[in-house]
């Protein structure tokens, strides 16, 4: 956090109203100039102890301020956001235009300029300035570019009453409409006076728009935990909004000579977007652009259902830039205009010609240091060639990604096929992963000497009935299904309905061990050995001590140059979610796991690469990498030799009996 300290402001009290105006504006001036130098010295003294340049540590500029009321949060009440990215326009050159003979030099001059607006018709007609014929071709090209972006932004669709997703999601804005939308201020007294006023509200929403006609529609969200490192498809954050996702400019910072590179200004609007989201975004979208990955890989990376990761490519931060923040809800209240734009309703705010030219002017400058940026080594590079950043970016990053995504891809693509099949079969027996996972017969049910003494003691802790239950919070990550066809269970396989179910408070938790997983029965997961700090230390202590002894020893046996662990996982039938391990390692940052038992499939992903684990460790850094079991058939155990923070020095083989 930047900080510095002004004097106030002292107005005097004999001058009139328009005197007062007038020496209020010069103080602000005088406030906002003195901030500018102070954060310019701050941000170069932060560039100067990190030994990066000073235009690499970024750029912050004040341009006024505005008194705000208590209750407002800068951060909570943004109604939506723009971030800009700005990349070289040859990342834009693809198949499309090399499949009818169009070369890069000639691709990048028939980009024409065009400055970034407000209101869609001016960006329209400045496309449209100096059209010449046979530029129908151009303009067809960035037509089908725009029709990609929106597959990538949040629908509004009519609300289908046998989607159960819908419907919620429909009652569950609706409520939060009613409470903190129009008149937001009356509807809350009125519900502290009568708690069903809410209900009322919206049940005379609907039936209002049945009198008319009309079908009810819904913002159809989607899940982006394939366009971040920080979030997983389990947890409520990853299911976000995004209203538009287009080209908001092409720029020529050289002049608009025939040599000038153009680069592109894309832009995404949301709610709030995830670490590394618009990134993802934009390179996903290079990438299918330039031709590395199939159009319809989008449909794979938003498919909840898929039980698989499929991470998506960053494109460098180099680009990156917020630009506008907006606060339609607080205007009203404050009568001031919060985002700078011409405006004649609102008295205060940021509506100056000379605030609104200060912004544009600092906006041309960051994008300016920007294309700068890009050119890495300073020197010309002619039209017919990509920049050298481009071209290690695309060469040493995206296809490398690119041939893993195809292969991900094909699988998603043969388990589409295979649901298919599954959702037009008569046989209620019939399961997607039935058709995709090899039979029990392809494998060797040959135990090695190694590992049957712990398979002997797994299996006989399944057979006494005192397999411990599943903690909530663990069974999350879980991909279950129900162990009693003639249970009516509560957990719905669709995240979407669990998560709004859990907002409404109508979700309920089931234990653990009435879920399977795969075929090889009631799954269960839990710990042994220590556990840090103050928590409860595992029970399974006690009931399998024999168990707990026999796997130290294996971790000893097969890493003998480890540090024994502190702490073991012990699961059974267990197909886990993409997730990455709560907490923090102590010293010993990386996990051991092995699976054990009969069974085909079941491989470990780490971070989208496939490990076989049967009978064949693996360490990998469970605290930062996104790992899951891919579906499997048959009886599947596996362990996962752990140390936990707070258990620094502590070896689980020493509390063994």
């Amino acid at each position: 956090m930047l900080t510095t300290k002004l004097p106030p402001f002292i107005i005097s009290s004999d001058l009139t109203e328009e005197e007062k105006d007038q020496k209020y504006e010069e103080l602000v001036a005088q406030w906002v100039n003195k901030v500018n130098d102070t954060l310019k010295t701050l941000i170069a003294k932060i560039a100067n102890e990190n030994g990066v340049p000073a235009q690499e540590a970024g750029q912050i500029r004040v341009f006024g301020r505005l008194t705000a009321p208590k209750k407002f949060n800068a951060e909570m009440d943004l109604a939506h956001r723009r971030i800009d990215y700005l990349i070289p326009a040859e990342l834009l050159y693809g198949i499309d235009q090399q499949s009818i003979g169009v070369d890069l030099q000639t691709f990048l001059k028939s980009m024409k300029e065009f400055y970034p607006t407000h209101k869609r018709t001016d960006a329209v007609n400045a496309m449209n300035m100096d059209r010449q014929e046979g530029d129908e071709q151009d303009f067809k090209y960035i037509y089908k570019l725009k029709k990609l972006m929106q597959k990538f932004c949040t629908p509004i669709v009519e609300v289908d009453e046998d989607d159960e997703a819908s419907v919620l999601a429909k009652a569950f804005h609706q409520q939060k409409r009613a409470k903190y939308g129009k008149g937001s201020k009356n509807i809350t007294k009125k519900l502290e006076e009568d708690g069903d006023q809410l209900q009322k509200i919206v049940d005379d929403k609907k039936e209002k728009n049945e009198k008319k006609g009309e079908k009810e529609r819904v913002l159809k969200r989607k899940r982006y935990h394939n366009f971040t490192r920080t979030m997983m498809a389990h947890e409520f954050l990853s299911y976000r909004r995004v209203d538009r996702f287009f080209h908001r400019a092409t720029v020529k910072f050289d002049g608009d000579s025939e040599s000038s590179r153009p680069f592109v200004l894309l832009s995404a609007k949301g709610d709030l977007f995830l670490d590394g989201q618009v990134r993802a975004m934009i390179a996903l979208f290079v990438a299918i652009v330039r031709g590395y990955v199939p159009a319809d890989i989008v449909e794979c990376v938003f498919d909840e259902e898929y039980p698989n990761l499929v991470p998506c490519p960053f494109v460098p931060t180099t680009g990156f830039h917020a630009s506008e923040m907006n606060y339609s809800t607080w205007e009203g209240r404050m009568n001031a205009v919060l985002t700078p734009r011409f405006n004649e309703t609102w008295k205060k705010g940021w509506k100056s010609v000379s605030i609104r030219e200060a912004i544009h002017e600092f906006e041309y400058e960051v994008q300016k240091t920007i294309s700068k940026a890009w050119n890495t080594n300073g020197e010309e590079v002619p039209l017919s060639r990509d920049l050298p950043a481009v071209e290690e970016w695309v060469e040493t990053y995206l296809k490398p990604w690119s041939k893993r995504a195809n292969e991900q891809y094909n699988d998603y693509c043969l388990w589409k096929k295979a649901r298919e099949e599954v959702m037009d079969s008569e046989n209620p027996d019939a399961s997607v992963w039935e058709i995709l996972t090899p039979p029990l017969s392809s494998i060797s049910n040959e135990v090695p000497h190694l590992y049957a003494k712990v398979l002997e003691l797994l299996r006989k802790a399944d057979e006494s009935g005192q397999w411990p239950s599943t903690t909530a919070k663990r069974q999350l990550v879980m991909v279950s299904t129900t162990n009693n066809e003639n249970e009516e269970s509560t957990t719905s396989k669709s995240l979407c309905v669990q998560q709004l179910k859990a907002q409404a408070g109508t979700f309920e938790k089931t234990c653990a061990y009435s879920f399977k997983e795969g075929q090889g029965g009631a799954s269960g997961s839990f710990s042994v050995g220590a556990m840090p700090g103050q928590c409860d230390q595992p029970k399974a202590n006690t009931l399998f001590p024999e168990l707990m002894k026999a796997a130290f020893e294996l971790e000893i046996a097969l890493c003998p140059n480890r540090e024994p662990s502190s702490t073991i996982a012990i699961n059974r039938n267990a197909q886990f979610r993409p997730h990455i391990d709560s907490g923090a390692g102590a010293g010993q940052s990386r996990s051991l796991i092995v699976a054990l038992g009969n069974y085909t499939g079941g491989e470990l992903m780490v971070e989208g690469a496939k490990n076989d684990i049967r009978y064949k460790p693996l360490e990998f850094n469970g605290w930062t990498e996104r790992h899951w079991v891919r579906p499997f058939k048959g009886e599947r155990y596996s362990l996962v030799w752990f140390t936990p923070k707070g258990c620094d020095g502590v070896h689980g083989i020493d509390l063994c009996i």
